[in-house]
């Protein structure tokens, strides 16, 4: 089965970027993949032998979680498990997926960079978190006015020695 892993990774570590309608096909060769070791099927779809300890039983297991980025808040992630007999834990991580959108220059030739897709819920709570962060900041300028003012700086004029001496001597000369 393609998994679409080029690069090496460390599957706990590294979350692979995908873009959703690659990660839409991945999930259902797996569910396809699945459904043939259930049915003690020799072979899969795409005529690849299925080991004999994976025969009656699925294979593959996909789990979603959350992941966080700094600016655009929570994601989802895709897991994707081999569920593995023979593995101490009963299952080994295979991948972690991030769906995203991959970076991209639009018609008018601005760049829009790489960022991760969420779903509407999460877009829904970084929204509300960036508002109630903003409304916290404007009850902290009301209580301590010097919050809100600005920063009155005189910056001297700053010279280089061979520059401040000939500034110096043109005035006394």
């Amino acid at each position: 089965m393609d998994f679409g892993l080029n690069t090496k990774y460390v599957p706990e570590v590294d979350e692979v970027p995908i873009n959703p309608y690659r990660l839409r096909e991945i999930i259902q060769e797996i569910a396809e993949y699945n459904l043939a070791c259930r049915l003690y099927e020799k072979y899969d779809s795409t005529g690849g032998e299925i080991p004999a300890k994976y025969r009656g039983r699925n294979r593959y297991w996909v789990t979603t979680s959350e992941g966080h980025h700094e600016i655009h808040g929570d994601y989802p992630l895709i897991s994707v498990y081999d569920l593995d007999p023979e593995s101490p834990e009963g299952r080994l991580l295979i991948c972690r997926y991030r769906p995203e959108r991959p970076a991209m220059k639009t018609n008018s030739g601005k760049e829009l960079p790489a960022v991760p897709l969420q779903t509407l819920a999460q877009a829904e709570k970084q929204i509300k978190a960036a508002q109630l962060e903003a409304e916290r900041q404007e009850r902290m300028r009301k209580k301590d006015p010097r919050l809100a003012n600005d920063i009155k700086i005189k910056i001297p004029t700053l010279m280089a020695p061979l520059a401040a001496r000939r500034r110096i001597d043109e005035r006394q000369g």
